[in-house]
């Protein structure tokens, strides 16, 4: 995906006959179509990753070995793997024809099983449209020919068509201790990269036709950022906050995170980077921004929907659990509000598309479409 994707953009770039009139520069990707094409677009779509994330990996499918029914589990255990490699052909020929008839037996039954998986909400703040299960195990499945490494180039243009599809890329770090020179990213405050971001956008011709943003985590405070200068800036910004039409939270920490508040003596020695400091709990910058963004929301017909994590993540650099945005801090008070079992990196990878974290995303997608 990666060399596929840089090469689209290259040729994208090079294309004077596009019909988007576009240029996409560096951490601006064009993920749909990646070829030219007559179709029209109707809707942009924009994915914003988070802290430490990319557009290579935190749009990822969530793997199949985090289904929860035992049952299945059950059923799809083979006790006898080893055997079944046994050099002996006679063996090897009846646990073949054993799988085979239990495959059988499973098709034959397997449509009746209604499969629930952990992406269903345990709290919300309204009625959900969405199914929370699919019938038969086979839509649940996944294997490595048909998993995705990015579900919104992959999945949403398949189920609703004149789409275009830009991954925003962007460089952050958890501290100052990094490969990268220190002076270059301690520069990079949340303004600085939403001023560098609009300046992309307006070069990749975003603003011309309705916005959807899908956002994890920080890359939500860059669009809410992005939006509260739109507001307040020359003409050629209002663009953004005009046509945006929707705005998808996957764990946005909009009142900061508590894994960014270090006592002094731990930040000296960690030197957290720009970044983490910006993301300190109840910060008054992120305060100041959170109240103009729910003001805006008011004045202008923008649907909001946020999913917030309820599990813990690991942290394998530090080996603890910690639940990365609470639910106060990930609850924008305004719009739909889902909490879903699942931890801070696992929110925004829907397991399947039968998976609640998508088919909501995908009837608001489809609904704006609708109306364009």
């Amino acid at each position: 995906m990666r060399l596929s994707v840089t090469a689209g953009r290259t040729l994208a770039n090079l294309d004077k006959d596009d019909q988007y009139n576009a240029k996409y520069e560096k951490g601006i990707y064009s993920l749909h179509p990646m070829l030219r094409t007559d179709q029209q677009t109707k809707v942009d779509v924009i994915i914003v990753h988070g802290l430490l994330g990319g557009v290579f990996y935190t749009w990822r499918q969530r793997k199949s070995k985090d289904m929860t029914l035992s049952i299945i589990e059950t059923i799809t255990n083979d006790p006898h793997l080893k055997m079944k490699r046994s050099s002996d052909p006679i063996i090897r020929e009846y646990f073949e024809t054993l799988e085979e008839q239990k495959q059988m037996e499973w098709d034959s039954i397997g449509s009746d099983f209604e499969v629930i998986s952990y992406d269903i909400p345990t709290d919300a703040n309204n009625d959900c449209d969405c199914a929370f299960a699919c019938t038969g195990y086979d839509k649940v499945c996944c294997n490595d020919a048909t998993t995705t490494q990015c579900w919104p180039k992959d999945w949403l243009t398949k189920d609703c068509k004149n789409l275009r599809v830009i991954g925003i890329n962007y460089d952050t770090s958890l501290s100052k201790w990094a490969t990268t020179c220190p002076e270059a990213g301690s520069r990079m405050t949340l303004d600085e990269r939403t001023n560098e971001l609009i300046f992309k956008l307006e070069q990749a011709g975003v603003g011309n036709r309705p916005i959807i943003w899908i956002t994890h985590s920080m890359g939500g405070l860059l669009v809410k950022n992005l939006l509260c200068k739109a507001s307040n800036c020359q003409e050629t910004n209002e663009k953004f906050l005009n046509n945006t039409k929707a705005i998808v939270f996957y764990s946005t920490p909009h009142n900061g995170s508590r894994i960014a508040t270090l006592n002094s003596p731990t930040s000296y020695v960690v030197l957290p980077s720009v970044e983490v400091q910006e993301l300190r709990e109840e910060s008054p910058h992120l305060k100041k921004m959170h109240k103009e963004f729910v003001d805006l929301m008011y004045c202008f017909p923008i649907k909001v929907i946020s999913f917030i994590e309820t599990k813990s993540t690991v942290l394998t650099a530090m080996k603890f659990n910690f639940l990365m945005v609470e639910p106060k801090s990930g609850n924008p008070g305004i719009g739909e509000y889902y909490e879903i079992p699942q931890d801070h990196l696992g929110i925004c990878k829907p397991i399947n598309r039968e998976s609640f974290l998508y088919q909501k995303v995908l009837h608001l997608v489809k609904e704006i479409v609708a109306m364009v």
